[in-house]
């Protein structure tokens, strides 16, 4: 009768614990694309560079690119990038004249946010940038004049996102000018 007593109880609990464990529809994982927002970065550039940018991201396709099945957790979105970067390096050295370099630069790209999970991207982005460069320091003038240098390039990255709550997101991101870690305030 002891045995009885003691078994019954967790028979009961073992086939009512998958019923109880099993997700409702309700319960799964909504997503929302994130909406438009400003980027805030710290930048490390490839040598000895370092600085700071901003940018501005909205929605282009919040829906995403991709068919996604009911019971999918991949999501996609497609956003917009409007963005300024200021870089300098530092350091370099030539027949004892030491020189930088300093770097705005505009650019304009498009980011495919890949949501493996609610929380959690991986995006490639592509876009065009507009730099304008000039020499700091001092400069030897048998190399010519220290002059403004500057034009188009293909801005190209990757890089990875992690929603920590619905309107703040920390990134990382390599591309042109180098190692971008940041935080996305959404509005």
């Amino acid at each position: 009768m002891r045995r009885l007593v003691t078994t019954v109880p967790l028979l009961c609990l073992l086939v009512a614990a998958p019923a109880s464990a099993a997700p409702s529809p309700a319960a799964e994982p909504s997503f929302r694309a994130p909406g438009s927002g400003i980027d805030a970065w710290a930048i490390v550039g490839y040598g000895d560079g370092a600085g700071v940018g901003v940018a501005y991201h909205t929605p282009l396709v919040p829906e995403g690119l991709l068919r996604h099945g009911s019971g999918s957790v991949l999501r996609d979105s497609l956003d917009l990038d409007l963005g300024l970067d200021w870089v300098s390096y530092w350091g370099y050295r030539v027949n004892g004249y030491d020189y930088g370099w300093a770097q705005f630069d505009l650019h304009a790209d498009v980011r495919w946010d890949l949501w493996l999970t609610p929380q959690f991207a991986l995006y490639p982005k592509a876009g065009l940038g507009f730099g304008v460069g000039w020499y700091t320091g001092t400069w030897n003038s048998a190399y010519g004049d220290r002059r403004t240098i500057g034009g188009l390039y293909p801005e190209i990255a990757a890089g990875v996102a992690w929603r920590m709550r619905r309107d703040l997101t920390l990134r990382a991101e390599v591309g042109y000018v180098g190692l971008k870690l940041g935080l996305g305030f959404e509005f």
